[in-house]
């Protein structure tokens, strides 16, 4: 095992560990409200799905940032071979993971608009449009101007983003939960 997986490795146990001591301390203080007569009931399942958010208020987009799961493997290992920037392959499968959820989010309704990610320093040479006008299926282009374009200049509601990479771009079909356009996008 290389020196960065092992760093990465250590980084998810690190993660996982606060967030199960997170959790513990949540079921904690639920248990001890139960015994007092709360009004809360501690459940064995989530609700099969969560009822959309109608307000895009930064305590709701933490919220949510919370629900982003760690990078799969199978995102880390699309990027692995990344070259270029000051990103790690690591970082940018992260980036793209996040970027990705935060699609899916704005697709279920449950904010109005993807927080925006970090900046990378490597041009982009693959835009995914997920929603645009006259849009009906997640399509793919690799010309700035023909991004611009389909989305109107950025004149309407949308959810795309551009990568790098053609990698990036399928993380974050990924984690949107969106099939990958492997097709370019054609003019009609």
């Amino acid at each position: 095992m290389g020196e960065r997986s092992l760093e990465w490795l250590t980084e998810q146990v690190r993660r996982l560990s606060l967030r199960v001591e997170t959790l513990e301390g949540q079921v904690q203080d639920l248990q001890r409200g139960r015994n007092h007569g709360s009004e809360f009931e501690l459940v064995s399942e989530p609700p099969a799905e969560p009822a959309p958010l109608v307000q895009s208020s930064s305590a709701v987009y933490n919220s949510l940032a919370r629900e982003i799961p760690p990078v799969s493997t199978a995102a880390l290992q699309l990027c692995g071979n990344l070259r270029g920037g000051r990103l790690s392959t690591t970082e940018r499968a992260q980036r793209a993971w996040s970027a990705g959820y935060w699609a899916r989010f704005t697709l279920a309704g449950r904010v109005s608009k993807p927080r925006p990610t970090t900046p990378i320093d490597v041009a982009n040479t693959t835009y995914v449009v997920l929603r645009a006008e006259g849009i009906t299926s997640p399509v793919r282009v690799e010309k700035a101007s023909d991004y611009r374009a389909l989305l109107r200049d950025f004149e309407g509601p949308s959810i795309s983003h551009g990568f790098a990479s053609k990698a990036e771009a399928r993380v974050y079909c990924l984690g949107a939960g969106v099939p990958y356009p492997e097709n370019l996008y054609q003019w009609s």
